[in-house]
């Protein structure tokens, strides 16, 4: 899951919203959901949590290129699937 804290109004709040909602399907599909929640006159970061709402990363959103935020994002987001207990381990042991 990746939870955004966003600023209404604020522009790069909104092109790091936008590059992750553009990636909405592929992601759904991988089961990587997105939530975006405002939160004024508070950092704004994305945090990335497991499907039982543990955060294991935050990132901040300002002061980085949105490509940047996004792919951190999707990088600790599939890290945390491949740990999921409910998963269990990868079936091609090489």
């Amino acid at each position: 899951m990746l939870v955004v804290f966003h600023e209404p109004g604020c522009d790069e709040c909104a092109r790091l919203l936008a590059r992750l909602l553009a990636r909405a399907d592929a992601l759904w599909r991988d089961e990587i959901a997105i939530v975006a929640r405002p939160r004024p006159r508070l950092p704004h970061e994305l945090w990335v949590a497991d499907r039982f709402a543990r955060v294991h990363a935050v990132l901040p959103i300002h002061g980085r290129a949105e490509d940047e935020v996004v792919a951190d994002a999707l990088d600790w987001a599939h890290f945390v699937q491949s740990r999921c207990e409910e998963c269990g381990a990868p079936l091609d042991w090489r």
